[in-house]
């Protein structure tokens, strides 16, 4: 029996991973806005960087450098379309060293969608259509690692690649889709202002719970009556017995010394 050679990922070419590195998977709803851009299809241009979701670009905010290195798209099946009409989609992943800016200045047609990272599907095909950026393009990536913030002259240093769709679809301004990202973080940006948080936080931690120590913990509430445990009232009874004990054997000594 042939054995067919195993598929391995494209390796990237880095420095070795320090101790503040994070990777974070999550899924985000993503809308792609369409300009209408007749005679030619409607186009819409995505740029790939941190400002794409919210918790993406809060991470940015600790962090100097950033990657995409998993990107999945899940388009929903639409059916408000009549079948007559089939609206068709192309979708493309571009390298940001390879964007051209000319291509949204003249949006292509669906025809002109080719290379490696293309996708294309109609919505009356009755099932989600699933668009995955291919590693070996993802990866293929001018440089190791982006920085989080466009301070750059050059746009390239801190936008990963751009996403480009084009619909026949008439009169739709957007669309929808399920987005998984999976994106690594390097270098905080202020390393003792974060260790300074986690020290307050691990304070009030302590602080909360010593508190909780102190605190009695109520049992079941009887008709509205919250009661203590059996144990705790048969203590505070016999330390109240002891007190006042106590204080009646004092009682008759400190008259005597000063009656003497």
């Amino acid at each position: 029996m042939h054995k067919g050679k195993t598929s391995r990922r494209r390796r990237i070419n880095d420095q070795p991973k320090t101790g503040t590195n994070i990777k974070v998977s999550f899924k985000k709803v993503l809308q792609f806005k369409f300009l209408d851009a007749q005679p030619h299809p409607s186009f819409s241009v995505t740029s790939l960087s941190p400002k794409i979701s919210a918790l993406s670009d809060e991470l940015a905010e600790i962090y100097k450098l950033y990657r995409f290195v998993s990107v999945n798209f899940e388009f929903q099946a639409q059916s408000e379309f009549q079948q007559a009409l089939q609206p068709e989609y192309a979708i493309q992943y571009v390298p940001a060293e390879q964007s051209n800016a000319a291509i949204a200045a003249s949006p292509p047609e669906l025809i002109d969608y080719e290379g490696p990272a293309v996708g294309y599907w109609q919505n009356s095909r009755g099932r989600p259509f699933r668009y995955t950026i291919p590693s070996t393009v993802l990866n293929a990536m001018p440089l190791n690692w982006y920085e989080t913030e466009s301070s750059s002259t050059s746009a390239e240093d801190f936008i990963q690649g751009h996403l480009y769709i084009s619909t026949t679809a008439p009169g739709v301004s957007s669309i929808r889709c399920l987005a998984h990202f999976t994106i690594e973080y390097q270098t905080l940006v202020a390393p003792e202002f974060i260790s300074n948080q986690l020290s307050k936080l691990r304070e009030l931690e302590k602080r909360e719970n010593s508190r909780a120590m102190y605190t009695k913990r109520p049992t079941q509430t009887v008709d509205g009556w919250s009661q203590v445990s059996l144990e705790e009232d048969e203590a505070t009874a016999m330390a109240q017995n002891k007190r006042s004990s106590s204080h009646a054997s004092e009682r008759p000594i400190l008259v005597q010394k000063y009656t003497r």
